[in-house]
């Protein structure tokens, strides 16, 4: 009976933390796609509307930020909103703009910021999604346009409004910035004659081979090519003396680039592009060409995050097993797990083979919000292969102590009926009556990189840019000077520790002013640094130095992508890591916008 009591005390404890988790969560509903509709709000374990009372472009971007939109397009009101028309940002509101934001006390600061307001479109529109019901949660709000997030800007209080549902607002998001198709990637070798020799074989003359381009058996066309221009090459000529059997043997996709492949023999250059790199590459390797198998890694890192839909990194995987490169098989499935929900969410992910799958599920450096998003998605993967259960092989891999326990207590089916004890026995009891389950099972126990709440502080690359243009970025109406924010987590994640907290000092570095400021010194920018201020130390006696953190920052390209995990370690006490180069990242972030991720991951000592 104890024990029961025990458990539906966890239940209830961890249902009421669960749902206060994603207060201030937003959502768009009722529009044409993803990215507009009616704004919701989720409060107090329900999701509400927000009331049109001072809503305009401003508020709309910080809400289609927090939705990792670049911004927003529109500030919609319905209909019922007393059918207000489209305007544009005036001019001559400046004095309203100044009153309303008087805290701005610097004139140069206020100048800059009417700037940034003048190069936005600033307008808003009826829309014509449907109304809401229930709660209206927000009203008054009161943003300046640089937020990320609207619970950073002033309003009077949860549910305090004096509107209806014919005054909910709704936002038209900017959509993710058109990524080009295909990347140039171009190797080039010192060659005399490059351009003439391209010419003789563009011109198709004099011609003394004829090399097969070969799809499923049927030679679909011939290349005219010159002996002595191939034999040039040492590699080729070594595995074919006398040329007599040259072909390309290719797929009807590839066999357009075999023209560019065979002319890279003359020119000594050539452009890969995302949808010829794989082509390129498997006719090299069949040809035996060094050369370009040392360049694999390099130009395919280009690509890795060009796809949204994973489909291409897929195949890249696919002929890194081919060719049995380590390496880059490493990069694939690292780029994988460190984008793993996006991966999830993908229309690649139920196609990905049982191989793959495990692989990504044995690491420890899965990136996603919260273990219940792996289990989620190993569901559906399971599902689209018509199998009514996860192979075991797979489901042993998922961390069922690291679900919340209310989560745990939801799911159904007889496969789980075990895993779910273990995660329950986690969550109500202390280590020291589970020591031997811990050194025995260790990466059932121990986190991946959870990025959900309360166990992870972003700040956003638009809250950098601003501080780094303008010295300053915006937080509950407020102007701060500096890229720094406290936070708290548990001490750990099991619900015994519940009411035990840590509290954190995360801070972003992005000039040298920032560095001096804390008599650091930084070789390179941008750096960031994360370091324990306050530990709860009301903790059972036996239990002290039993938990210890092996914290990770995790940096993204505009919010878009993963390029970078790492662990924090203590230097000189600061715990500060500097970015890498381009040229260190898994693959280029060409803008170098990066959103910072700290992840606290508390774990049982086994000593």
């Amino acid at each position: 009976m104890k024990d029961n009591t025990l458990l539906l005390c966890i239940l209830l404890l961890s249902f009421s933390l669960s749902a206060g988790q994603e207060d201030g969560f937003v959502r768009l509903a009722g529009g044409q796609d993803h990215s507009e509709g009616r704004v919701e709000i989720f409060h107090n374990g329900s999701w509400g509307t927000v009331c049109d009372d001072g809503w305009d472009i401003n508020e709309a971007q910080a809400v289609c930020r927090q939705l990792r939109f670049p911004g927003a397009r529109e500030a919609m009101v319905s209909f019922g909103g007393g059918n207000k028309t489209q305007f544009d940002f005036d001019p001559l509101k400046l004095k309203v703009v100044w009153h309303k934001h008087k805290n701005v006390k610097h004139l140069c600061l206020f100048t800059q910021y009417l700037v940034q307001m003048a190069e936005l479109s600033l307008s808003y529109s009826v829309a014509d999604f449907v109304l809401g019901d229930g709660n209206i949660w927000m009203d008054d709000l009161g943003c300046i346009g640089t937020e990320v997030n609207l619970l950073h800007c002033t309003f009077p209080g949860w549910g305090i409004h004096n509107c209806n549902h014919n005054e909910d607002v709704g936002v038209k998001c900017k959509k993710e910035s058109t990524k080009r198709d295909t990347i140039e990637y171009s190797l080039y070798h010192i060659a005399s004659l490059s351009h003439q020799l391209g010419e003789l074989f563009d011109s198709g003359r004099d011609c003394d081979l004829n090399i097969a381009v070969v799809v499923d058996n049927n030679t679909i066309e011939t290349l005219c090519a010159h002996k002595v221009i191939l034999s040039l090459d040492s590699n080729l000529k070594t595995l074919q003396p006398d040329f007599s059997s040259l072909s390309i043997d290719v797929t009807s996709v590839c066999s357009q680039h075999a023209n560019d492949f065979v002319r890279y023999f003359y020119t000594r250059k050539i452009k890969v592009t995302l949808s010829s790199a794989l082509c390129i590459l498997k006719m090299a390797f069949d040809w035996g060409l060094v050369e370009f198998q040392n360049e694999t890694l390099s130009i395919l890192r280009l690509f890795l995050p060009e796809d949204p839909t994973f489909q291409s990194l897929n195949s890249i995987y696919e002929y890194a097993v081919l060719t049995e490169d380590e390496a880059l098989q490493e990069v694939c499935v690292r780029f994988l797990a460190w984008n793993c929900e996006a991966l999830i969410r993908s229309p690649a992910w139920e196609n990905l083979p049982f191989d793959l799958v495990k692989a990504l599920l044995s690491r420890s450096d899965l990136v996603v919000r919260s273990e219940n998003i792996i289990l989620n998605g190993l569901e559906r993967w399971a599902a689209a292969r018509e199998n009514s259960a996860i192979p075991e092989d797979l489901l042993k891999l998922i961390r069922f102590p690291m679900i919340p326990v209310v989560d745990l207590f939801s799911l159904s089916g007889s496969q789980y009926s075990a895993s779910k004890l273990q995660g329950f026995q986690f969550n109500a009891l202390p280590s020291t009556a589970l020591l031997n389950d811990l050194k025995e099972e260790q990466n059932i126990y121990t986190s991946r990189i959870y990025t959900g709440s309360p166990w992870s502080f972003t700040f956003d690359y638009y809250i950098v840019e601003a501080h780094k243009n303008l010295s300053y970025y915006s937080h509950n109406g407020q102007l701060i000077n500096n890229l720094t924010s406290n936070f708290q987590t548990p001490v750990h994640y099991s619900a015994y520790f519940t009411f035990r907290n840590v509290s954190w000092k995360a801070r972003v570095y992005v000039s040298d002013e920032d560095c001096s400021a804390e008599h650091i010194i930084c070789p390179s920018l941008p750096a960031v640094s994360l370091k324990t201020e306050e530990e709860n130390s009301a903790l059972p006696g036996q239990m002290e130095g039993s938990i210890q953190y092996t914290n990770r920052i995790v940096i993204e390209c505009e919010g878009r992508y993963v390029v970078h995990v790492e662990d924090f370690d203590d230097v000189a006490g600061k715990n500060i890591k500097f970015v890498p180069s381009n040229a260190e990242l898994i693959c280029p972030c060409d803008s170098n916008l990066f959103t910072f991720k700290m992840v606290i991951r508390p774990h049982y000592s086994r000593d």
